[in-house]
């Protein structure tokens, strides 16, 4: 008798076809989980179906535009991004590619910039704009050096050195040399002459003490900041900086809207709190004081929040269409409710990832208590859906995709969007290092990833990133430079989506009945017979809608050993809201470019049923009415 996971959930009594070997395909009580708890049973995204317009995936799929292949130029790298279905492209444009005099970018930034903006704007790629402020070079600077004079230990608050002090007392200097990518180096709070040395050599005090110790004659980077780091609101270093900051986006803005031509564009206020933020928070840079009772940074009135709030404020004025993104959450995702948010905002995004290996003990320690369902599998998960789209922890998107928390927005917002603007698969963080194995590996993810986020609600999802110089690590390109397999397959998959313009704004909802033919299987480590999870649960169907006759149904087992290959498991599918008496069916592998077996097991006014087979790689169901099912519509075509 076949088990499904709606007959186990633990303490929901669930009535319906257990052991029929049918069952509906969706369960809302499986987004019933309360915050804090997780379960690793329990697969959230099967809790809702929706056929979405597939210009949603068409227009949908970005990627982040870091390094560029070697010795191509931005529109040979543009227009293979284009070619391989990418539409939007994220580009960070940081405030410290700004001149010290604030007339523009840096020489060579602005190059670099306006080349790249050509190109998206020749090739059809929308842009979305990073604007961030990364500790490690945060505004407009000047660098000065600086050698020590004699060792210090770490811990101390003032160290010996030698260099020139010329116009360090009007602005933030901070040593850059002691900094990290999570930690900022300390403020130069005073200096004067060091009497136990020669003309030239300083007493230097610092607002921290050393991190580390210093030997003698070693050299430290100091930079000369244009604007101090953020101070609390209503201070007059917090309007200094913000002053600054909004110039930079006034530049900023009018830089992209002149070169790309239009405001067809998104903007992202700030990347990543935990990386590269300290320039946030002046409390970052000294020693701990007395606490301040000031605003929490990213709420109302909190130094973050009321930077983002002048900066949508700013852009709206000046460039009304282009869509504004709250960016400080995106590694956090719950820290300020979508309702708090500064008004206009059009969004935010998220960083999710959880693309490496993630070990169940490791899940479980120390909460284990807060986990619904007693059973913990064994070994590891690796998926290429990140862990946000279940529940392997409480913080998990489906907490803002599902169709009910949509409907959450900022005051004054008549539309609100979520953004992956990072996600990404390097075959190294998995243990893979064969070249050839880890093209596969990001083959599958750019087949799988992207299709079942927006399927599930996202507007857009950005991969991370355009090129690495190795295989084993991010890139969609080769590391020589040439289009990968990936972005082949990806070429073949979005041709399917080719008449997406002609979808209708609100697509047909078609519902889906599944059932696993064969012996049982799951897909939890340590579960091989699916007694705890059956593999039917962990079956992917993503139904968009091409055209009015026409839709593709992306059909997958969403795996947990990737990038292991799964070998066909025999399934049938009923297809409920087309005509099944006047249809065709395809059943297409962007992976292979071939199409595979399908049968039609029975027809119905209202249904069509089939039998096919599906593994860990999304096959495409493309289902076309051949007649008009109303007034007006067109027969099925295929691409």
């Amino acid at each position: 008798m076949r088990r499904n996971l709606r007959c186990t959930l633990v303490g929901i009594a669930l009535t319906g076809a257990c052991g029929s070997g049918w069952a509906a395909y969706t369960d809302s009580r499986l987004l019933d989980v309360p915050w804090g708890n997780y379960s690793f049973i329990r697969q959230g995204w099967r809790g809702y179906l929706e056929t979405v317009p597939a210009a949603r995936y068409r227009e949908g799929l970005g990627v982040v535009w870091g390094q560029a292949p070697p010795h191509k130029t931005a529109d040979e790298v543009a227009a293979s991004l284009a070619w391989a279905g990418f539409r939007r492209v994220r580009l960070e444009i940081p405030w410290g590619s700004v001149r010290w005099d604030e007339t523009g970018l840096n020489e060579a930034d602005a190059h670099r910039t306006i080349e790249i903006l050509r190109a998206l704007k020749a090739h059809g790629l929308r842009p979305l704009i990073l604007l961030n402020a990364n500790h490690l070079q945060p505004c407009p600077l000047e660098w000065r050096d600086f050698t020590v004079q004699r060792a210090a230990p770490a811990g101390d608050s003032a160290l010996a050195a030698r260099g020139d002090v010329e116009g360090l007392s009007g602005s933030p200097v901070t040593l850059m040399s002691l900094a990290d990518g999570t930690s900022a180096g300390p403020l130069i709070t005073a200096y004067s002459p060091d009497p136990a040395s020669g003309a030239g050599t300083y007493v230097i005090r610092l607002s921290k003490p050393l991190p580390r110790a210093l030997t003698a004659h070693e050299v430290l980077r100091a930079a000369i900041l244009r604007y101090p780091p953020l101070y609390p609101v209503g201070t007059p270093q917090f309007e200094s900086t913000a002053a600054g900051w909004l110039r930079y986006v006034t530049l900023v803005v009018r830089l992209v809207a002149t070169t790309y031509g239009s405001d067809a564009f998104d903007v992202e206020i700030w990347n990543e709190l935990t990386f590269g933020s300290a320039y946030l928070d002046i409390n970052s840079y000294r020693a701990p004081q007395a606490a301040l009772e000031v605003p929490e940074l990213l709420h109302r009135g909190g130094s973050a929040w009321e930077l983002a709030n002048r900066t949508v404020r700013l852009i709206k004025r000046t460039e009304p269409n282009t869509s504004v993104i709250w960016g400080f959450s995106n590694t956090t995702f719950f820290h300020t409710p979508i309702t708090e948010l500064p008004s206009d905002l059009d969004g935010q995004s998220y960083h999710p990832y959880g693309t490496g290996r993630r070990c169940y003990a490791d899940l479980v320690r120390g909460r284990r208590e807060l986990l619904l369902d007693s059973y913990v599998p064994s070994g590891c998960a690796i998926q290429p859906e990140g862990y946000a789209q279940g529940w392997q922890q409480t913080e998990s998107l489906l907490r803002f995709l599902a169709p009910a928390a949509r409907h959450d927005y900022p005051p004054g917002s008549g539309r609100f969007g979520h953004f992956i603007t990072e996600h990404g698969l390097s075959p190294s963080e998995i243990g893979i290092s064969d070249p050839k194995e880890a093209a596969q590996a990001k083959q599958k993810f750019l087949l799988r990833a992207p299709l079942f986020w927006l399927n599930k609600g996202l507007t857009a999802l950005y991969v991370y990133d355009v090129y690495e110089p190795e295989d084993d690590r991010w890139g969609v390109f080769r590391s020589d430079g040439e289009m990968s397999a990936g972005m082949q397959a990806l070429h073949r998959l979005t041709a399917q989506f080719a008449a997406a313009a002609a979808a209708p704004a609100e697509a047909r909802q078609l519902t889906l009945e599944v059932a696993r033919e064969g012996p049982r299987a799951g897909v939890l480590p340590g579960d091989p017979r699916g007694d705890h999870l059956p593999q039917e649960d962990a079956a992917a169907f993503l139904p968009f809608q091409v055209d009015p006759s026409r839709f593709v149904i992306a059909a997958y087992i969403m795996t947990q050993d990737f990038p292991r290959d799964l070998s066909p498991q025999p399934y049938r599918v009923t297809v409920t809201g087309v005509d099944g008496r006047h249809t065709r069916v395809r059943y297409y592998s962007p992976a292979s470019d071939s199409v595979q077996p399908v049968a039609i097991v029975a027809r119905s006014e209202r249904s069509i049923t089939l039998r096919l087979s599906i593994t860990d790689v999304p096959n495409l169901i493309e289902i076309g009415e051949t007649q008009p099912t109303r007034k007006g519509e067109s027969g099925w075509r295929r691409s």
